[in-house]
This record gives structure tokens, C-alpha cells and sequence, in this order.
């Protein structure tokens, strides 16, 4: 039997939905971490919980923003509900293109860096 290197350990992922967040939640699970995911989208958050627990992991989904402070505070406060305490968290959230900035899409950025960069 393989040794699980996160067993007992507990783990934030956001931007678990698709993409990279995803695989590093499915991984975390598979190597024994209770993962608490969220992305802004409820449909495919629930499909990513539903995978990992198919495959006998502990996975809770939230449907969170990561530029609200009441939206993160619900996740911490959940993870330590859930699972006790949080061990990893990976912040993985976040919004990224790659096209020349001009005027029309000044707000655009402003919203990624707003996603990737938050003031107190």
C-alpha cells in the first residue's frame, strides 16, 4: 500500500474548477488532503467535489470571489468547520489574458489585478 503524503493534512485551492486549481486539488485529495475548493462557478466547482469524493477524497466546494474579504473568510471559516485546520493553502485564482492593453481595456486589467492583488 502507497504511503499518502498529505494524509491528515488540509487544504485551500482557489480556482479549483478548471485548469490547474483542479489538478492541484485532485492531486492534494488523491495523496490524502481534505481540499476545500472554490471558484466563482458553481456548476463545474460542484463537478470537481463530486470527482474527488468518486474517488474516495474529502472535498468541500464554496462558491467564492477571492476579491471579497467576506467571500474568504466564509472559505477559512469553513475549512477549519470541515476539516480542523488548513495546512496548504494555494492561491490560484485569478484572471489572465494576454492582449495589448489599450484604453478600452483599462477596466478590463483593472479587474485582473484586482483579482491577483489585494490591498488591506
Amino acid at each position: 500500500m502507497e504511503q499518502q503524503m498529505l494524509k491528515d493534512k488540509a487544504a485551500i485551492v482557489t480556482g479549483a474548477s478548471y485548469g490547474m486549481g483542479r489538478t492541484m486539488a485532485e492531486l492534494f485529495a488523491e495523496e490524502g488532503a481534505a481540499v476545500v475548493i472554490t471558484a466563482r462557478g458553481k456548476e463545474k466547482l460542484d463537478a470537481v467535489v463530486e470527482g474527488i469524493r468518486e474517488r474516495g477524497g474529502k472535498a468541500v466546494g464554496i462558491v467564492a470571489d477571492v476579491c471579497s474579504t467576506e467571500d474568504t473568510k466564509r472559505v477559512f471559516e469553513t475549512a477549519l468547520k470541515e476539516f480542523g485546520d488548513v495546512d496548504i493553502l494555494i492561491n490560484n485564482a485569478g484572471i489572465g489574458e494576454q492582449k495589448i492593453i489599450d484604453e478600452q481595456q483599462k477596466l478590463r486589467a483593472a479587474r485582473a489585478t484586482e483579482s491577483s492583488v489585494q490591498e488591506e
